[in-house]
């Protein structure tokens, strides 16, 4: 049984999919104790729309909005 290896399409549109779902749960509610590991994902966040960008694709997701909640978070 062979494998096929995916195009660079399918990969952005998978990374896409998965960073919307982070996006998702970064416009939710979360604790203070959680912040410095969601820093880390607003990090990939930020990467991953860039490589989307960078690939064509839209982002699936609204980066900006996602970065003002998290500060929120933080400045509350």
């Amino acid at each position: 049984m062979g494998t096929t290896t995916p195009t660079s399409r399918e990969l952005l549109e998978c990374l896409g999919a998965v960073s919307e779902d982070l996006a998702i749960e970064l416009l939710g509610n979360f604790s203070k104790d959680e912040l410095p590991h969601l820093s880390k994902s607003v990090d990939r966040l930020i990467i991953s729309a860039d490589l989307l960008k960078r690939g064509g694709l839209e982002t699936p997701f609204p980066v900006l909005e996602v970065i003002r909640h998290y500060a929120v978070k933080q400045d509350s």
